[in-house]
């Protein structure tokens, strides 16, 4: 017959008890968080919030055990010495309670290191079968518990809880240390970028070690302290920080978003919130008529509540670089109240649409280059930082589309009333970053780029109802869409294939539904519709950046030869994609700031040197030939194709 060993209730009770006391605490912090996140994540996917409700609801039933094992164990039987001797079921009722609670918060972790990975299964696989093991075997450990009389019995299948154990810290720890390596990849070099990834970084470093340690002090104290109820002190909050090491990586995207909003939104890797760093908007905007030839009205957004109207440069190749003067340009004050990302002038330059972190839209009358002293109109419907503003063609009538952080597309058009909302899209779970109107010969179709990972196509229909194709694009997200002219290059030029009866007007050439999108996966997208099934498809994927795709522009094809492509990279490059005919390869150029042309190659791109700093907007003049570079340094480039088919900065801005 065992021994009974010395018993003390200070080392027994009193450290179970200082150990409820903590998860008392834990469990109102576990409640303040769930709270907070149904409060302000309304809008993530189902399933996340299902989840997070089940966990909430585990880590009730969890106290609540632990609570009534107190209760049996003081008062019910306050008078009887060994009583601690003898286990009560609720004890391990709740080791399954805690396990499963586990599980379920490593198996969220899992699916944000696959996004982390761009869906690699190599580390989430290898957790996942931990996980496995860990669930499986803390049931056998429970049921077996449920079957002895005395806690001395443990000893006989204390086995499984050191293996348990041990995996437990090792999956943490690979968790841990996977998300702070995946996360260091996403550092730029630029200051108020990478401040957000360091404090992701800590967030998933300090909940990760938290839990780590935790198990092994489980650990330890079961093996050098047996015959005390220290362990189940650590083990009583091990659970209650999982649970809320989980809901405070969900909830710091709002803390993220909230100090760093006027720089950053993006997607959370747990597939439904918002990784800040998706959409870092520029720092400075220049805005030029859209017939000139000066850089797009969307290439660079401001710090602060004023735009700028510029005038037009001298583009003559022949000419030396200039710098744009700065008595060319006409501030304007927009009055928003935070920083705006950005300004878009209309299809004849006489409305001028900006969009800021204050989550409003305001639109502006430009007379003789400059806006009307009677001020703008502000749109209001947001409920979050709006990234960007598209307007469509005035053939469809004064019509403007912004997208926000807060996952929405909103479609205004002026009444006589004033800005009316005709069409709000929420199909997208996560923020959208960029919103494009397709050419006019297709009809009123706007495509748009989500943080979710998917590419959504709205379309006007003959009956006045919008139709939506959403289909997945990027595996971590897509932060661009950019359409391509609705003819091939020539087309409007070339000799038809079908001959036409004398006097009778020819067929106008067909229309072509195709567009090119940007991802976090390095890649740019072809994507065309297919008539035959009704269904958008992925046609060709251009690789050659090594680091997220932050924009790309499909260049107007009029007069031009063939079809060009330009893509702007956290990789600090620009990259032009040309094809010369249908079937054709896409053939790379990289421009080259630092010298004063570059010559295509159909292989690798022609070595070249990189821009001061990562490269966020890229936009083709109406005409198709003039593309301005908007770079991180403040500085806004305007290159040309010579005839000699080499790329040269003809001139530059600096804001």
């Amino acid at each position: 017959m065992e021994a009974v060993p010395h018993l003390s209730f200070n080392s027994t009770l009193g450290a179970a008890f200082l150990g409820h006391f903590a998860t008392a605490i834990l469990y109102g912090i576990t409640s303040l968080q769930a709270f907070m996140y149904f409060k302000q994540y309304f809008r993530d996917p189902p399933l996340l919030r299902l989840l997070v409700l089940v966990l909430w609801i585990l880590d009730t039933l969890h106290v609540a055990m632990i609570t009534y094992a107190m209760y049996f164990y003081m008062v019910l039987n306050f008078a009887d010495s060994l009583i601690v001797l003898r286990p009560v079921w609720s004890i391990w009722v709740m080791i399954m309670i805690s396990n499963l609670s586990n599980t379920i918060v490593r198996g969220i972790f899992c699916h944000r290191l696959w996004r982390l990975s761009r869906k690699s299964w190599i580390l989430p696989t290898f957790v996942a079968i931990l996980s496995l093991y860990i669930i499986i075997d803390g049931f056998y450990f429970a049921v077996r518990g449920l079957h002895i009389d005395s806690y001395l019995e443990v000893h006989q299948f204390s086995w499984s809880l050191y293996v348990g154990f041990c995996f437990e810290v090792v999956a943490d720890f690979v968790i841990t240390v996977a998300q702070y390596l995946y996360l260091r990849r996403f550092r730029t070099g630029i200051r108020s970028t990478d401040s957000v990834v360091t404090v992701l970084m800590l967030y998933c470093v300090n909940t990760g070690l938290l839990t780590s340690v935790c198990a092994l002090l489980c650990l330890v104290t079961y093996a050098t302290l047996p015959d005390m109820f220290v362990y189940f002190a650590f083990y009583f909050v091990l659970s209650k920080l999982y649970v809320n090491s989980v809901l405070a990586n969900l909830n710091a995207r709002a803390i993220v978003v909230e100090t760093m909003a006027p720089q950053v939104a993006d997607r959370g890797p747990f597939g439904s919130g918002q990784n800040p760093l998706e959409k870092h908007r520029k720092q400075s905007t220049t805005v030029t008529s859209s017939s000139g030839a000066g850089p797009s009205s969307h290439d660079r957004a401001q710090q602060s509540s004023s735009v700028t109207l510029g005038g037009k440069e001298d583009l003559d190749p022949e000419t030396p670089v200039s710098s744009a003067s700065a008595s060319d340009a006409v501030p304007i004050e927009t009055s928003h109240e935070d920083m705006i990302h950005d300004a878009q002038l209309d299809y004849y330059g006489k409305r001028l649409a900006t969009c800021s972190s204050d989550r409003t839209v305001r639109v502006f009358d430009v007379v003789d280059g400059e806006t009307t002293k009677t001020g703008g109109q502000v749109l209001k419907g947001h409920t979050g930082p709006v990234w960007q503003v598209s307007w469509a063609h005035p053939k469809f009538g004064h019509i403007l589309a912004s997208c926000s952080y807060d996952g929405k597309v909103i479609i205004w058009k002026e009444q006589p009333a004033g800005w009316a909302k005709i069409k709000e899209h929420t199909l997208h779970k996560a923020s959208v970053n960029s919103v494009s109107w397709a050419p006019h010969e297709l009809g009123a179709i706007l495509a748009c780029a989500s943080s979710d990972g998917t590419i959504s196509v709205l379309t006007f229909k003959n009956d006045g109802q919008w139709g939506a194709d959403v289909f997945e694009g990027h595996a971590i997200g897509c932060n661009a869409v950019s359409w391509a002219p609705a003819v091939q290059p020539g087309s409007l030029i070339a000799p038809q294939p079908t001959a036409t009866i004398p006097g009778q007007v020819p067929a106008a050439p067909t229309g072509v539904k195709r567009f090119a999108s940007a991802g976090c996966d390095n890649l740019v997208k072809i994507w065309g519709f297919r008539d035959d099934t009704q269904a958008w498809v992925e046609e060709e994927v251009l690789e050659g950046h090594t680091d997220w795709v932050r924009d790309v522009a499909w260049a107007p094809n009029i007069g031009l030869p063939r079809s060009y492509i330009a893509t702007a990279s956290q990789d600090k490059t620009v990259l032009i994609w040309t094809k010369d005919t249908p079937t054709s390869p896409w053939v790379k150029t990289a421009l080259d700031p630092s010298s004063a042309s570059v010559s295509p190659t159909s292989g690798a791109p022609a070595p070249a040197g990189k821009f001061p700093d990562v490269v966020w907007r890229v936009s083709w003049s109406l005409a198709g030939n003039i593309l301005a570079v908007s770079c991180g340094d403040g500085k806004v480039t305007l290159w040309k194709e010579n005839l000699k088919g080499a790329w040269e900065c003809v001139s530059d801005m600096t804001s």
